[in-house]
């Protein structure tokens, strides 16, 4: 009895102890995974799933395929993630590094590595001009100096100039450019001004469209340099080529391996990763960070609001231009293979892990903490690069833009100069107060009417008339007659008719009277929009050719010698009609010297 108690506690020791060798083997082993997880071995032993074989390539196979559908859990201090090559010329050129495989469907023929790496030289030379082309001549800002003084000195001498001024509507030049009535180059940069600015708060100002625009562009090249960043990271962490797999048995002997779901880059060479970092991602950065930042400049020195579009556009092109070569040259099969391809990457392996490549969901406090940092650091620099292009580009290009339309249109608008005839220095009137000056509108009218129908337009002013049309066109049939009064004249003698004055004109044989354009004046004058600003241009309504001009005829300017008017106070139009009219009917006024010469005047 004794005997079988005594086996019975031996049997328990013996089970006893072999449960605590087997804790303490268990102990020993996640102690070796704490160490694993925290620096590399010697070997750059890995802590993955146990795949039985003997090392054999059939076993790596089977190990590759283990390693794309199980991952380590966290407790273990390893995440593994699946980081996809994109549909680029830069990921294109990683797998033409890559070479050869034995993975099954890994074929990269030598004219495909050929062809991404002309189209990576390519893609490098048009990103490089399209930077080098923002910087130089595609500068967007029209302030520039000496752009604001040409403007003002433009503004002064032109906008100001009493033969520049517009009688039909008693507007200075100026004023017609501020109003948006006057096309040149000067009104467009005046339309565009205002609107970037929108002095008159109905909508939003330009500099803040081109704030957002500058904070979307930003948003997108942190997204690109994120991606970027997450790749190398991805590569740098790979185990160099050899490193066995304690758990899997296997060595990882080939830097491509093929799973169900098209390749995995599992290891990598160190004299491959500095290759790559050398040629592909440092290049990438340099690339991005300068579109980036050139981009942000380009667009803050937009300074024409509907041209923020289409320079975000062109941005946009230079960002998608290693995908544009590389999926319109490039064939199928090679961005097939380019798309299936992803990088391993097993977090956890090195400190540096946890600073660099992609975030995942982990509890781990530290990954949170630092994740968050980063997160803050983004924020930071993207703040940073707003603010700097608000302080260097955007700001002084909003204070240019008022300065540019002060130049335009600020301070008094309304008046005219011309020079003095003796001092040569400027002498002024204003326009709007001067009751002659609208008394007389329509007469200036009645140029742009007489020039409106020369060329085919329709008359503004009073209802078609094709007769008069004729007789201004020269078509009519008693433009034929030796006396007759049509506007049309040959070109010698129009130029001859140019250098003569006023007063050297009554001398010659081209004056007569102006029977037809009496008539544009009449038709003119008689419209509803002047006779309401003064009474007196109805008077027309009693003149229908010069012939009912000769009561006026014997007025000088101080007063009517004789006639109809003889000493009357108060005429039916002013003297500045009186001197208008006798120089349109100088044959009835008795000024001409000289008979018509018919010849002459054709």
């Amino acid at each position: 009895m004794s005997e079988a108690v005594d086996l019975d506690n031996h049997v328990k020791n013996t089970t006893l102890e072999a449960r605590v060798a087997e804790l303490e083997a268990k102990l020993e082993a996640l102690s070796r995974a704490a160490s694993a997880g925290s620096q590399q071995s010697q070997h750059e032993v890995e802590i993955l799933p146990a795949v039985p074989g003997d090392g054999t390539a059939k076993d790596e196979k089977s190990a590759s395929k283990t390693l794309s559908t199980q991952r380590t859990s966290e407790d273990d201090g390893h995440v593994e993630d699946d980081f996809p090559l994109m549909i680029s010329i830069w990921d294109a050129t990683i797998l033409v590094s890559m070479g050869s495989s034995s993975a099954p469907g890994w074929e990269l023929k030598f004219a495909d590595q050929v062809l991404v790496i002309l189209l990576y030289i390519l893609n490098m030379i048009m990103q490089t001009v399209f930077v080098a082309g923002i910087t130089t001549t595609m500068n967007p800002n029209p302030y520039v100096f000496p752009a604001i003084d040409t403007m003002r000195y433009q503004r002064l001498f032109e906008g100001h100039a009493y033969d520049s001024m517009d009688r039909n509507t008693m507007q200075s030049r100026v004023q017609k450019v501020c109003t948006d009535t006057w096309h040149n180059r000067l009104s467009s940069t005046s339309t565009n001004t205002f609107q970037y600015l929108q002095t008159d708060l109905n909508g939003v100002p330009g500099h803040f469209i081109s704030l957002v625009a500058m904070t979307i562009w930003v948003l997108t090249m942190t997204k690109e340099l994120r991606s970027t960043f997450d790749q190398l990271a991805a590569l740098v962490m790979l185990p160099r080529r050899g490193t066995i797999l304690s758990r899997a048995g296997v060595t990882l002997s080939d830097e491509v391996i093929a799973d169900d779901q098209g390749y995995i880059i599992p290891a990598m060479s160190n004299r491959h990763k500095v290759l790559l970092a050398i040629t592909v991602y440092f290049p990438r950065f340099l690339v991005a960070v300068s579109v980036m930042l050139v981009g942000t400049l380009f667009l803050a020195d937009t300074a024409v609001v509907g041209d923020l579009i289409l320079n975000a556009c062109a941005l946009e092109i230079v960002h998608n231009v290693d995908e544009l070569v590389f999926e319109a040259v490039c064939s199928r099969k090679l961005q097939q293979m380019v798309e299936k391809t992803r990088i391993r990457y097993v977090r956890g392996r090195t400190c540096m892990s946890a600073l660099c490549g992609p975030e995942n969901a982990s509890e781990d406090k530290t990954m949170q903490c630092k994740s968050q940092c980063l997160m803050l650091f983004r924020l930071s620099y993207l703040s940073i690069i707003l603010f700097g292009a608000w302080m260097t580009t955007l700001n002084p290009l909003v204070s240019m833009a008022e300065d540019a339309y002060a130049a335009i249109c600020g301070q008094n608008l309304d008046f005219a100069y011309i020079s003095h005839p003796a001092a040569g220095l400027p002498v002024f009137a204003n326009i709007t107060s001067d009751a002659t000056a609208i008394t007389t509108k329509c007469f200036y009218a009645s140029q742009y009417e007489a020039i409106a129908m020369r060329v085919g337009f329709e008359p503004q002013h009073f209802p078609r008339n094709d007769t008069l049309a004729q007789l201004v066109n020269g078509t009519h049939e008693s433009c034929a007659m030796e006396d007759n009064d049509c506007p049309s004249l040959s070109l010698a003698t129009l130029s001859r008719l140019k250098a003569l004055s006023a007063e050297i004109f009554d001398a010659v044989d081209l004056c007569r009277d102006q029977n037809v354009l009496l008539q544009v004046l009449r038709s003119t004058c008689l419209n509803e929009t002047y006779t309401s600003e003064s009474a007196e241009v109805l008077e027309f309504n009693n003149i229908h050719s010069c012939a009912d001009v000769s009561p006026y005829c014997l007025c000088n300017g101080r007063a009517c010698s004789e006639g109809d008017f003889e000493g009357a106070l108060v005429r039916p139009l002013s003297w500045s009609w009186v001197d208008l009219l006798q120089g349109m009917c100088p044959g009835t006024c008795n000024k001409c010297l000289l008979p018509v010469n018919a010849s002459a005047v054709r």
